[in-house]
């Protein structure tokens, strides 16, 4: 009764294990969303100060080349940067989340592997007394039923066994008889 109780302990913390991995699922998405965010708020900015850079007409196309150049140099360098410090945080979050969920899911797999163990045991312990059991009354069984046959069927004599060869003998040739045969035989019994 006790080791029906321990799985479905262990099937609430697994459960619960698989909902904390799902948790982390989401998170990841909503991390996911905050980069795509990030990345169009920057490209929104990047076109707003071309946008600017355009409006200072007046100055040298030089100038105003030079600015366009460093302007989407820098951007680039901003963008991937922000992204790959955005992937480490999150990627940092994740593996640690997903090491204590593993870590989890290990620990509950040893203890059932234990309590299995535990109750494989007693199991054999209980197999072993039952055939023990049962050979012993048959043992008992046998003895009872072999002396109750001896002391109260009388032993056989001549006479019985002259009657039971002829029973035999006629139950070999009853298929062999015709029916009137067979109503003359009955009613001389």
């Amino acid at each position: 009764m006790e080791t029906a109780a321990i799985p479905q302990e262990t099937v609430k913390e697994l459960t619960s294990t698989l909902f904390i991995i799902k948790g982390l699922t989401k998170e990841l998405e909503k991390e996911r969303d905050v980069i795509v965010t990030s990345a169009s708020q920057l490209s929104v900015c990047t076109r707003q100060f071309q946008g600017s850079v355009k409006d200072f007409g007046e100055l040298s196309p030089k100038v105003i080349e030079e600015l366009k150049a460093s302007i989407n140099e820098s951007s680039q360098l901003i963008a991937k940067k922000v992204s790959e410090e955005t992937v480490r945080l999150f990627m940092e979050k994740s593996v640690n989340r997903l090491d204590d969920s593993l870590t989890k899911l290990d620990q509950k797999s040893v203890h059932i592997n234990h309590e299995m163990e535990q109750a494989l045991k007693k199991m054999s312990m209980l197999s072993k007394g039952s055939v023990i059991a049962v050979l012993v009354a048959t043992l008992f069984g046998g003895l009872i039923g072999g002396g109750l046959v001896h002391y109260l069927y009388p032993p056989i004599n001549e006479q019985i066994s002259k009657r039971l060869q002829a029973g035999e003998m006629l139950s070999k040739a009853w298929p062999k008889l015709t029916p009137k045969e067979r109503e003359k035989i009955a009613s001389l019994s």
